[in-house]
């Protein structure tokens, strides 16, 4: 059984991606493990995290390819997303070419059939306190701060 990798930007979506989506999956049937893990900046501090730009996610995704019987995707805001993306654009609704761009590139260097890109339009940040009539806020667990 292949393992679900999440290479995300930081710890907003880590804790989104383990407390939100990786439930959701179990819920609906999926068994695989799962896990998210922070884009790896610096390897000799072990910092992870941030803005960070194709490169640092570049090795990541290839590291993690390395490990074998591994699907990978990413969550990364496409707010300030450096613009040394493969494909980048600063127009929204463009996202999808973006996300094509990435795995093009990512296939240069490896089989990137394991890979599926994914950045998200709106941050995670900002998505955590919003809510609609018929729903509860996203993150319940966390209050804004005044």
């Amino acid at each position: 059984m292949k393992r679900v990798v999440f290479i995300v930007e930081g710890d907003t979506e880590v804790s989104f991606i383990q407390k939100r989506v990786i439930p959701y999956l179990y819920s609906k049937g999926f068994t695989n493990p799962m896990n998210a893990q922070k884009i790896l900046t610096n390897r000799k501090l072990n910092k992870k995290g941030g803005n960070v730009g194709f490169e640092y996610l570049k090795n990541d995704v290839s590291r993690v390819a390395a490990t074998k019987n591994v699907l990978i995707t990413t969550l990364l805001d496409f707010f300030r997303l450096p613009t040394d993306f493969p494909g980048y654009t600063t127009d929204s609704l463009r996202l999808p070419d973006m996300e094509q761009g990435i795995k093009e590139k990512v296939t240069e260097f490896m089989d990137a059939s394991c890979f599926l890109p994914y950045i998200q339009r709106h941050e995670i940040e900002s998505l955590m306190y919003t809510r609609d009539r018929k729903s509860t806020r996203l993150n319940s667990s966390h209050t804004p701060q005044s």
